[in-house]
């Protein structure tokens, strides 16, 4: 044998413990992989309002049920919620891609209008009377989140990321968010009015921001 052979069985052996390590490390990367996966779900999960609203087709979605009644048919209702303490209004403009948002806070609370508008023979024109999202007492607990529309809505398939109930008008294809108008109990808040191309979502916190 010269000084390059190896001995017989070496190559085979050598092999096999490659495939070892190789295999140890493989799985511990899945593991941490796994683990990172899990945890950054776990923090998207985190970060998502409880509530949201959009518009193009009108949506509302909770990370509880949603109550309304036949005597209300138009008001809905997540028990328990507790004061709207924070407020944030994106808004995305799919014609420029300009997305930007605005964020509204107050520990006394918050509230939120918005105008409807439906598109007739080109023109948007306002719907009237306004959504109004509200807190009221509900006795022996949390203030209940409010929901006031001018129509009923219809029962959607349940959403995904966590929530468990989601609303929907059905006939929606021309309506739009014409403004919305948030109201901080301390005085502050603001006003958003749409442009040609603009969506909104609302995402209410009862946390401030």
């Amino acid at each position: 044998m010269n000084s390059t052979e190896l001995p017989e069985g070496t190559e085979e052996k050598f092999d096999s413990k490659s495939i070892a390590i190789i295999n140890a490390a493989l799985i511990g990367l899945g593991v941490l992989i796994t683990k990172w996966m899990t945890r950054k779900q776990e923090l998207l999960y985190e970060e998502l309002p409880p509530i949201i609203i959009k518009d193009g087709s009108f949506i509302i979605e909770s990370d509880e049920d949603l109550y309304h009644s036949a005597q209300s048919p138009n008001t809905y209702k997540r028990r328990g919620f507790g004061e709207i303490k924070g407020v944030r209004v994106f808004t995305i403009n799919e014609k420029t891609g300009r997305a930007v948002s605005d964020d509204y806070d107050d520990n006394n609370g918050v509230e939120v209008d918005i105008r409807l508008q439906r598109q007739i023979l080109g023109v948007w024109q306002d719907i009237p009377g306004l959504v109004t999202v509200r807190t009221v007492n509900n006795a022996g607990n949390q203030k209940d989140f409010v929901l006031t529309i001018g129509k009923k809505l219809g029962k959607k398939v349940h959403p995904k990321h966590g929530r468990t109930d989601r609303y929907g008008d059905d006939d929606s294809e021309n309506i739009r968010f014409g403004q919305i108008v948030v109201r901080e109990n301390d005085g502050g808040g603001g006003t958003c009015n749409a442009n040609e191309g603009d969506n909104f979502l609302i995402a209410f916190y009862k946390t401030t921001l």
